[in-house]
């Protein structure tokens, strides 16, 4: 089996099921345990839980680790992408690519092709940014190839618009 391409939660429940029969500790309340966690993140191939239901009340905060570098500089982004940061895209949007465009066509493309999860980052970038990417005489060949093909498969679907 392929146990290693298992999602985490999986993986770590698994491995705690191991071990607590090893112990030969009762396994019975585990699964009722891990019911009532109902929200994790995926934070470096690991999850980190977000908020828990507990005594029949959800909480709304919880432990995770994120990413609190300065949301300008796109170097900075790619290098927490690529070290499993998790960075809040809507925030990035708020206080940078909603008032400045991106620039940088070749660092965007690695900031993409890195991402688990590049259509929540094209969600937060302006539509007209998009293009201007693309249109940049200074963006090399085969990276507004491989810009164009990430944002063709990973680009939202606007539901407002109707085709005819």
């Amino acid at each position: 089996p392929r146990a290693h391409e298992a999602p985490p939660a999986v993986r770590l429940l698994a491995w705690a099921c191991y071990v607590m029969n090893a112990k030969k500790w009762d396994l019975s309340g585990l699964s009722s345990v891990w019911s009532k966690r109902h929200l994790f993140v995926d934070q470096v191939s690991f999850p980190f839980e977000l908020s828990e239901e507990a005594l029949g009340s959800p909480s709304n905060s919880g432990p995770t680790f994120s990413w609190a570098g300065d949301p300008t500089s796109l170097r900075d982004l790619v290098d927490a992408v690529r070290r499993g940061h998790s960075v809040d895209w809507a925030d990035v949007h708020r206080k940078v690519w909603s008032v400045e465009h991106i620039k940088d066509s070749e660092l965007f493309a690695q900031l993409l092709s890195l991402s688990r999860t590049p259509s929540v980052i094209l969600q937060q970038v302006l539509a007209s940014n998009l293009c201007s990417l693309l249109r940049l005489s200074n963006t090399a060949a085969p990276t507004a190839v491989q810009l164009a093909r990430i944002i063709l498969q990973h680009a939202p679907v606007d539901s407002t618009s109707s085709s005819q």
